[in-house]
């Protein structure tokens, strides 16, 4: 067994192993380790409000009940929307029903927020398309960031207050203990449920998979607000929290038609704009873009030999390496650039601002970053193979110098691109091609005579190395 692997899971042939293998654990064992810890805090911690708190009041049994029919009312409207967001692929999923239990977070006695966070989960469990450690895990996690923002709030919302809620100054300090105990129980969950995908996908992960889009982060957001109104009207007045009903369900509906919206512009391997919103995108800058000394600059990106990636290893390989050269443009492009999948093996990137010079560092940049791509993956017979050395060919246009039309600058490009194929691949192309010489027309043959066979050039991938990983 390598050092990694002894990494990845508990010792071999240990009863551990064994048992979590059963339960579906098949992560390293440190976040396994970490998994249970957060799990038994939380265990922990529902256990000692069962064992500390006070019998409730009537009126907050009363508002608990009003809360959880809001909660499951709106689960039962939402549940298609909810089932669809589960299947938006590698986006983080944000669970909506905050709008619910950070309200009782904030209005209820712990025992009751704890309780009801753990019917609303126990309630979504049908639709969770994850398995019950990883559901028990974010559903812990959800308890110690309520139970912290709890206490957060009355930190902050001071008993001398409580009388004084219609005053300028009590509405202040109201305010200011939601959005305080907002921000901790975001920030709780966020940093807990990162860590451990951290410890799972590390060093194959980035802020964007450990926290999610500013996208999903948004939805996070409003749904906490919502939750902090929740709240104030579970005190002020009870039964208008079911007005909270259509509002929510109103706002999860927005979040599926934004990423509906969002997901028809990008492409789905690579993440970055599809060909039509590239181009749509790009001509806009082109007729917007004011006639200065600053040069536009059009790169048309090929990687060379690709379709050897595809024979060898198959595509879900050459998957992994558009998506590993998509991440490459993004990382080494500015943020104004426009970066897209032209299709294929083929990437746009239009450069609004910039000088020559500028254009042609960014361009071989990128053509050694390329080149510098390593991918590990599995080949047809599902046995480990490192991918690397990769090459790109590029071709340069550069408006005003070959023109202002987008259709032109896109021929100009293209032409370059097949030039730098032509001049040995691996390279960056910004003139124009040496005119190609006319290939010798055919000898005429005699009737009833067959055409010599001309054999078949053969694409030979010298650069590409596949590596099997032993």
């Amino acid at each position: 067994m390598s050092s990694d692997e002894a990494f990845r899971r508990p010792p071999a042939g240990s009863g551990l192993l064994r048992l979590f293998t059963a339960m579906g654990y098949n992560q390293r064992w440190p976040v396994i380790a970490y998994w249970l810890v957060v799990d038994g805090i939380g265990l922990a911690l529902l256990t000692y409000v069962l064992v500390t708190s006070t019998q409730p009041a009537q009126i907050d049994w009363e508002r608990f009940a009003l809360v959880l029919v809001g909660g499951l009312v709106y689960y039962q409207l939402s549940r298609r929307d909810e089932e669809s967001r589960r299947g938006w692929g590698k986006v983080l999923y944000i669970d909506t029903t905050s709008v619910w239990t950070f309200g009782a977070t904030v209005a209820l006695p712990p025992v009751l927020a704890l309780a009801l966070i753990i019917l609303m989960r126990v309630a979504k469990w049908p639709i969770a398309r994850r398995p019950l450690h990883r559901y028990v895990f974010s559903s812990s996690c959800a308890v110690l960031a309520s139970y912290l923002a709890a206490i957060t709030f009355h930190l902050v919302y001071v008993p001398a207050f409580h009388g004084h809620g219609h005053s300028l100054v009590g509405s202040l300090v109201l305010m200011a203990a939601l959005l305080t105990a907002g921000l901790v129980f975001g920030v709780v969950q966020a940093v807990l449920v990162g860590l451990g995908i951290l410890m799972d996908k590390y060093p194959k992960v980035g802020l964007g998979d450990m926290f999610g889009s500013a996208e999903a982060n948004q939805l996070d957001a409003l749904c906490i607000c919502l939750g902090a109104i929740t709240g104030v009207l579970l005190h002020q007045q009870t039964v208008l929290v079911l007005l909270m009903i259509p509002v929510a369900w109103a706002g999860n509906k927005v979040a599926l038609v934004q990423h509906l919206q969002s997901n028809a512009r990008l492409d789905a391997k690579t993440g970055l704009l599809n060909h039509d919103r590239w181009k749509f995108e790009a001509e806009r800058l082109l007729l917007g873009q004011p006639r200065t000394r600053c040069c536009i600059g059009l790169l048309m990106i090929d990687l060379d030999h690709f379709k050897a990636i595809n024979d060898h290893s198959g595509h879900r390989a050459g998957d992994e390496v558009l998506r590993a050269v998509a991440e490459v443009l993004r990382t080494q492009t500015r943020r104004t650039d426009l970066v897209g999948r032209f299709g294929g093996e083929e990437f746009v990137v239009l450069l609004p601002t910039g000088t020559l010079p500028d254009i042609l560092v960014i361009a071989e940049r990128i053509r050694t970053a390329i080149r510098a791509v390593r991918v590990e993956t599995e080949d047809l017979q599902g046995r480990p193979v490192v991918i690397d050395r990769c090459t790109a060919s590029i071709g340069v246009a550069v408006a005003p110098r070959d023109g202002l039309d987008f259709d032109v600058l896109m021929q100009v490009a293209d032409a370059r691109l097949y030039a730098a194929k032509d001049a040995g691949r691996d390279q960056v192309w910004a003139q124009d091609p040496p005119a190609r010489r006319k290939a010798p027309e055919p000898e005429p043959q005699m009737p009833g005579r067959h055409m010599p066979m001309v054999p078949q050039a053969r694409s030979e991938a010298e650069g590409i190395q596949f590596r099997s990983v032993s």
